[in-house]
């Protein structure tokens, strides 16, 4: 008799604390992907998906504005010729758009990485000296070694 009480003590707590992770489950805050600045990135896996929610985002932010080529993606290839300067760098061209989308992955994942191993503080200082100086800039052929 003793055996059946705690056993029923122990399936009416096990029941209440699944009916409590389900109800805190329900109030989550989903993930925000037209702003992945609000998301509260604590594990890896989400400051990653984060950064690629950035980069999706900024079609929309250079829907007029930008080439295919001067999209930034994974590949981290910034590639803007001497005939392209002037345009690319005004106040309202593209650069104001990918610093923003750069600004936007350094938010979410502050080491950010892409696949030719520039980071995000490389790609801002290739732009901004292109930019500054008036030259051809690319980092098509950026190569270094991730420590």
């Amino acid at each position: 008799m003793e055996y059946c009480k705690t056993l029923t003590g122990r399936v009416s707590v096990t029941i209440l604390l699944v009916l409590l992770a389900v109800a805190a489950a329900g109030h989550a805050k989903a993930e925000n992907k037209t702003d992945p600045l609000q998301n509260v990135n604590l594990a890896p896996y989400w400051q990653w998906r984060s950064a690629y929610e950035c980069m999706q985002l900024q079609y929309n932010w250079t829907a007029n504005t930008c080439s295919e080529k001067d999209i930034i993606s994974i590949k981290g290839i910034v590639d803007v010729p001497q005939e392209e300067i002037t345009n690319y760098c005004q106040p309202d061209g593209c650069k104001a758009y990918i610093m923003k989308t750069l600004q936007c992955i350094r938010g979410v994942k502050r080491n950010f990485w892409f696949a030719n191993n520039a980071t995000v503080q490389v790609l801002n200082e290739t732009i901004i000296h292109g930019c500054g100086n008036g030259i051809a800039f690319s980092t098509l052929n950026y190569t270094r070694l991730r420590k």
